[in-house]
């Protein structure tokens, strides 16, 4: 395929470039590897009762949210290139992800990352601030208040809208 099919951000690789810049921010920073490797403590609730999704404030360039988004809106076009859409095909074959589910991926992560502080992530950044990034943190009562209403944010936007977080 000739990158010169391709549309921007895909021609230039700056798309590819943008994920891989994501990725390295994120990674170390997130999850239970990160736990796991050391790299950030548990967030525990109140009194110790629970371990909570640790939520780290990872910078990442505004650009690449940017290309992130734009990205998105590429590979969803329906009317997109056929070098995008036969690159997404082939690619299909190689793995489980459809060209839409890529795209709302891409759409999502870019929203998630998108996020405007808030005064209850604001206070949870101010918490963590000054803490060494591998110490286990237990949180107040208010502070886990002002935790679940910036997971229930993360969380719709990851969600594309907002999936409801229990079963009945």
């Amino acid at each position: 395929m000739d990158p010169a099919e391709l549309p921007d951000p895909l021609a230039t690789g700056i798309a590819l470039a943008s994920v891989r810049n994501v990725a390295g921010a994120l990674v170390p920073t997130q999850g239970r590897f990160a736990t796991d490797q050391g790299h950030t403590g548990r967030l525990l609730a109140p009194d110790g009762r629970y371990e909570h999704a640790p939520l780290r404030r990872v910078d990442v360039d505004t650009a690449d949210i940017l290309v992130l988004k734009a990205t998105a809106r590429v590979l969803g076009d329906p009317a997109a290139p056929d070098a995008v859409r036969d690159g997404l095909e082939n690619g299909r074959a190689k793995a489980t992800s459809t060209a839409a589910e890529l795209a709302a991926y891409a759409a999502r992560l870019a929203a998630l990352l998108d996020q405007a502080d808030d005064a209850d992530a604001t206070m949870l950044r101010d918490r963590l601030a000054d803490v060494d990034p591998a110490a286990d943190v237990v949180l107040t009562h208010e502070e886990e208040a002002a935790y679940q209403k910036t997971a229930d944010r993360l969380n719709a936007a990851w969600q594309g809208g907002g999936l409801g977080r229990l079963l009945y």
